[in-house]
């Protein structure tokens, strides 16, 4: 962990230790270490993608209002959104190692 950031890597380490005990355990775990408001700029650094590509997605697979909102010029995630986006870009830099 770096910053107070945990990397896409240390995510789906402590992901696969928990997952034995079930996906509601896991995505609440999981949601203690992503911020209540998290912004594309936290994927980012997370997940080492870049924002917009991060952005690209969020327009094309997610809906305005519902799972992100554009507050004082930034896109603010909801926490499920910004679990889903880790994972998926978790998941994606893994299969390319």
């Amino acid at each position: 962990m770096k910053d107070g950031v945990i990397s896409s890597q240390e995510f789906l380490r402590l992901e696969a230790l928990i997952i034995t005990m079930g996906d509601k355990v896991v995505d609440k775990v999981s949601k203690m270490f992503i911020p209540k408001s998290p912004t594309i700029a936290y994927v980012a650094n997370t997940t080492g993608m870049t924002k917009q590509a991060i952005q690209k997605h969020l327009y094309n697979n997610f809906e305005s209002g519902v799972d992100f909102i554009l507050k004082n010029g930034k896109i603010i995630l909801a926490q499920e959104t910004a679990l889903t986006l880790i994972k998926h870009y978790g998941e994606k830099n893994a299969r390319a190692k």
